[in-house]
């Protein structure tokens, strides 16, 4: 007797695909804080060889977005969509708070809320594609004898991203028959088979199994477009996987598709995904202001920051991007924005902004409702730019800072954390966090704090290079975009996006390699993708039960 196919959906969940998913390939593992990563391997130096290790079979869970994108598939028919995909809520939209990127998520099963979602998108999708009279170019079953078959054949070609076998027809012919023979008309069997498909693991996740050479070429297909996209491959990437001469096999043309995919990185979606999470300043809608907050739009100041990546994207993705976004006074003021900015309407470039980092977005989300927090803004600094851990305060220590007339809130924070057990880390934060003293709790700029002038003077510490006195917040960008470790920690931080983990051990090669990329190429970090896909697409996966 078959497994209902909600039942085959949690064993296979719950068992994460025994023998595919090893040791290394989930995205909570490699001993690193899910806040950051740490930029050298804590076991020493790895010597590393011509080869790079082996790497795991595994398969990735889709994200809401790649999801939906692949349903509405079945809608496109040679580049024309006949009617609009159904509206629905996708699967795996929520993502953990505590993974540092969402792509995280990919190593993650199905739980009871996807499985939830997943089972009314299926419903929803299966009614509407079958019985909507312009869903297709013309009726999904014509009637003659074995149509169905060829109607499973469509969905499930598009859906699954892989030419389907026979098998596979065979068992979705046959769950045909079973739902005409218990009493359902043809095209509610037809739909009832295509709740199947739209549940099916082949449709939640897609594999890296690979073998001696690497990805096979259909996998090769779905790790660029998925992984750069976040959708199924194009027509032209399709072609390329099924072709048995010069096909995805060959690195050469492997390295080709991957560079038409990214001819304009300003439109590449995973690419401003990064760049999001990475400075991570939509954390602005999640903070509520006190007082006079009527000029607070955090949504709109989330575009703002947006548009200037895109910008900054289009300019420098090739050369010096990381160097742009940390020192660029570059803007882009809304109607609704201009307080906040303490600039003009429509204005490109505004006094005082220097990077990311000091653009509203950032700073509102990186203090309080009523203040700003240098602590939280250095932890920011320290760990996400410079890759170095900040230990977490105790268990149920929750201090606060206190009110002096005439000193300002660095002053007063300076005070708090002067003792031998607060000094230790906080020495790591607050003179990062004090550079940005200059912009208060809303990210306008004020040379004043509580009655009294803001100094954002201080000192950065680096690894392996000489520290560096700043006098300004100007002084502290340009000495951590000139910085190899906060450029070396850039690196890490794309490859855990893109891989979808921390970084272990066993990747301390490819990542020294990256870096070398990085820096080789003048700070290309469109180049450092491109070998980070090649590794990827290429490298040999350990075979099951192999150490």
């Amino acid at each position: 007797m078959r497994k209902p196919i909600w039942l085959t959906l949690l064993l296979l969940s719950a068992s994460a695909c025994e023998g595919l998913i090893e040791a290394g390939s989930n995205g909570r593992s490699g001993g690193a804080s899910a806040a950051v990563i740490p930029i050298e391997e804590p076991l020493g130096p790895v010597v590393c060889g011509p080869s790079l290790p082996l790497l795991p079979r595994r398969i990735v869970r889709h994200d809401a977005n790649a999801y939906a994108l692949t349903v509405h598939s079945i809608y496109n028919w040679r580049g024309q969509y006949y009617a609009q995909p159904v509206k629905f809520v996708a699967p795996f939209i929520r993502a953990n708070p505590g993974d540092l990127f969402t792509t995280f998520s990919s190593a993650a099963g199905v739980d009871e809320y996807d499985l939830d979602d997943a089972l009314t998108t299926a419903r929803m999708v299966s009614e509407h594609y079958v019985r909507h009279p312009f869903a297709r170019p013309g009726p999904i079953c014509s009637g003659a004898a074995g149509c169905e078959r060829a109607a499973f054949a469509e969905v499930m070609s598009r859906l699954f991203n892989r030419k389907v076998t026979g098998a596979e027809l065979d068992d979705a012919e046959a769950d045909f028959r079973r739902h005409v023979a218990a009493g359902a008309q043809p095209l509610r069997a037809i739909e009832l088979v295509m709740q199947s498909i739209l549940l099916s693991p082949h449709l939640l996740f897609r594999t890296e199994l690979g073998g001696p050479a690497g990805l096979t070429p259909e996998e090769r297909a779905r790790l660029l477009s998925y992984g750069l996209h976040g959708a199924p491959p194009d027509g032209a990437l399709w072609a390329l996987a099924n072709a048995t001469d010069g096909g995805l096999g060959d690195e050469a043309a492997l390295r080709a598709e991957f560079r038409r995919h990214t001819l304009k990185p300003e439109d590449l979606p995973s690419l401003r995904r990064f760049l999001s999470e990475y400075f991570d300043f939509a954390s602005v809608t999640r903070v509520t202001k006190d007082g006079r907050s009527s000029f607070h739009r955090p949504a709109v100041l989330v575009e703002n920051t947006e548009a200037v990546i895109k910008r900054q994207v289009q300019a420098s993705a090739r050369a010096g991007l990381l160097r742009r976004l940390l020192t660029s006074d570059d803007v882009a003021v809304s109607d609704s924005t201009g307080e906040s900015w303490n600039g003009p309407v429509g204005t490109t470039t505004v006094p005082k902004r220097v990077g990311i980092l000091t653009h509203p977005a950032w700073l509102a989300g990186f203090s309080e409702p009523n203040h700003n927090n240098i602590a939280k803004r250095g932890r920011f600094i320290r760990e996400r730019l410079l890759c170095t851990p900040v230990p977490q305060l105790p268990a149920g220590l929750f201090p606060s800072v206190p009110d002096r007339p005439g000193q300002t809130y660095r002053q007063r924070m300076e005070v708090l954390t002067a003792s031998a057990s607060c000094s230790g880390c906080h020495k790591l934060m607050n003179g990062l966090g004090g550079a940005l003293e200059g912009y208060d709790h809303f990210g306008r700029p004020q040379s004043t704090d509580n009655g009294s002038p803001v100094n954002a003077a201080g000192v950065v510490e680096f690894e392996g290079q000489p520290n560096v006195a700043f006098s300004d917040v100007a002084g502290l960008m340009n000495a951590l975009a000139d910085s190899r470790q906060v450029h070396d920690c850039f690196v890490t931080n794309l490859f855990s996006f893109y891989v979808g983990r921390t970084p272990t051990r066993e990747d301390a090669c490819v990542l020294k390699r990256l870096k070398a990329v990085y820096r080789e190429t003048g700070e290309d970090t469109m180049a450092v993708l491109e070998e980070l896909f090649v590794w990827q697409a290429t490298t040999p996966r350990r075979p099951v039960g192999a150490p």
